[in-house]
């Protein structure tokens, strides 16, 4: 059995096993509804905004569990988030960061390394310092970088973070930041990677909205409502072709879906329909947003028998 878990009773105690990691606010959010409805807000982890949903936090690395920093530490160590970010970055200051070759972008494997470059693009700017860096970190081990310049390299980038995101529980974010005159700036994808990008974009939803499912789940069960959380799939167009994502509602069936491209309507006859989500958000009285849900969620408050065919 795994032992209790000790924590230190100070930042000083804490500052040998300290390691800050990247945090996405929409990973953030769904964390955070999943402790309160388990009843534990105590361990909300704590963390410091850098650059548009990007954070960064901490964890320490204990020898039986990495525990996140929490709200609940810093009050009990009485410092800041800054203070622990700061501890952590000294701690692993010295520490190697292997760096590969995806195609024509560069991934660092790095929890410490992510954190650095989200608060000091000068780490990920060393790494070619004739051209402009553009980084995105899909989850807290993967610095991936391409270079504004060079679309093969963009494109390599948004190819790595699909992969990534298929085959990880912790993911950040898949925002796009570029090295800009006084730090990190949201970059725009050119039109020439827009398939790469969109295959990463369907990706996340899917991640997301699945990590949000097991939420909603618990929330709704807690309050004795009795609704499905539809699951949003995943559907691709041959093995390199452009990734779709659907839900499926079911005629009497008290229903919840994600904003998916299309919605599947089964009549429980045999009649099915699919339908792009934006024509049902027309119908009225079809959709109803479920407040407070992340990513949203919309509540099939009537089924649009008159979409079905036949």
């Amino acid at each position: 059995m795994t032992g209790e878990i000790e924590i230190p009773a100070s930042l000083d105690e804490a500052r040998a096993v300290l390691t800050d990691r990247p945090v996405g606010v929409v990973p953030f959010q769904i964390r955070a509804q999943l402790l309160a409805v388990q009843g534990v807000e105590q361990a909300v982890d704590a963390a410091v905004p850098v650059v548009e949903d990007y954070y960064v936090g901490a964890i320490l690395d204990l020898p039986n569990a990495d525990v996140p920093v929490t709200t609940t530490m810093l009050e009990e160590w009485r410092v800041t988030m800054d203070d622990v970010v700061r501890a952590g970055a000294a701690a692993r200051a010295q520490a190697e960061s292997p760096i590969e070759q995806f195609g024509a972008a560069l991934v660092i494997r790095s929890v410490a390394f992510a954190a650095a470059a989200l608060r000091d693009p000068a780490a990920v700017s060393a790494l070619r310092p004739d051209a402009v860096p553009v980084i995105v970190i899909p989850d807290v081990g993967h610095t991936l970088v391409g270079f504004a310049d060079d679309h093969a390299s963009l494109a390599s980038v948004a190819a790595a973070a699909d992969r990534v995101l298929a085959n990880t529980d912790r993911s950040v974010s898949i925002t796009p930041l570029v090295r800009g005159a006084s730090g990190w700036e949201r970059f725009e994808w050119p039109e020439s990677v827009a398939a790469e990008v969109g295959r990463m974009g369907r990706r996340w939803d899917q991640v997301q909205y699945s990590a949000a499912r097991d939420v909603l789940n618990r929330t709704y069960a807690a309050a004795g409502v009795d609704v499905f959380v539809a699951t949003l799939e995943l559907a691709q167009q041959g093995d390199d072709g452009p990734f779709t994502t659907y839900a499926t509602v079911t005629k009497d069936v008290h229903t919840v879906i994600p904003r998916a491209d299309f919605i599947v309507l089964n009549g429980g006859d045999g009649r099915m329909q699919r339908v792009p989500f934006e024509r049902l958000l027309e119908l009225p009285g079809v959709l109803t947003p479920s407040a407070g849900t992340v990513p949203d969620h919309f509540e099939v408050s009537r089924f649009p028998e008159e979409l079905l065919a036949g």
